[in-house]
Parts: C-alpha cells; sequence; structure tokens
C-alpha cells in the first residue's frame, strides 16, 4: 500500500505544479502518476511496473494531446490584432490631457481611448507606442 500513497503524492504534485506553468504540459504527467497509484493500489506491488504503467500513460497522453493542448493554451487572435496597432498613425479628435484624463484618437476607422505622457491638441498627428486594455499609448510626432 506504501506505492500507493507515493504515486497518489507524486501526482498531487504535478497537479499543483500544472497551475504554476502555461500550457498542459504537467498535467499528463499528474494523471500518469494516478494510474500508477491505481496499479499500486489493485496489487502491483513491482516497482519497475509501476514505473513503466506511470511512463506509459505519461507518454500516451502527450504525444496524443499535444495539439489540443496547444490548440486551446495559443494566444488569442484579437491580442495579436491589438500589438498590430503599435506603430500605427493616428489623428487626435479629441483633445489628450494626461491631467483631466481625457483623449480619443481615430487609427484607419476605429476609435480608441488615449493616453499620453504630455498636453496633445486635436488635430495632431500621433503615433501608437503601446496598449494598455482599451486605451492606446501615443507620442506625438
Amino acid at each position: 500500500m506504501a506505492g500507493f500513497e507515493i504515486w497518489l503524492v507524486v501526482a498531487i504534485i504535478f497537479f499543483i505544479g500544472e497551475m504554476f506553468t502555461e500550457g498542459f504540459f504537467l498535467t499528463w504527467f499528474g494523471v500518469g502518476g494516478l494510474a500508477a497509484a491505481l496499479a499500486a493500489f489493485f496489487g502491483v506491488s513491482d516497482d519497475i511496473t509501476q514505473w513503466i504503467i506511470f511512463l506509459v500513460v505519461s507518454v500516451i497522453l502527450l504525444l496524443f494531446t499535444r495539439r489540443f493542448a496547444d490548440r486551446i493554451t495559443k494566444k488569442a487572435p484579437r491580442d495579436a490584432a491589438i500589438d498590430a496597432l503599435i506603430g500605427q498613425k493616428a489623428h487626435v479628435i479629441e483633445t489628450i490631457d494626461p491631467e483631466e484624463n481625457t483623449g480619443r484618437v481615430r487609427i484607419r476607422k476605429d476609435e480608441w481611448r488615449a493616453d499620453a505622457e504630455e498636453k496633445i491638441p486635436v488635430g495632431e498627428k500621433v503615433e501608437v507606442t503601446g496598449v494598455e486594455g482599451a486605451h492606446v499609448i501615443v507620442k506625438k510626432m
């Protein structure tokens, strides 16, 4: 029964480790640990066999589910589109005033809430230097 408890602790460690990593890499080793724990619980007392079960289950899950895991943990296309705003030229349509917390710009056909380090009047051309949430960070050209 000691093998069961050891494998259960190993599985829990992998599951906890997964919470601190991106993707689904450690999850499969946690499931492999659970499979080895079940084997130990149901009477497989040979350590080598438990290790083989752990490795086979982990590797099979890793190989067959890697594409799925990559697909669901991939960055959203919207994030990539927002990053494309950086470097774009914009037209100030509402005075950008950091003290008053006002300002809007037009980038192509879209309007964005804008922030800058200095006051920029309506009609000026600016360049997007960053994106924070729904705001673009701009500077005078």
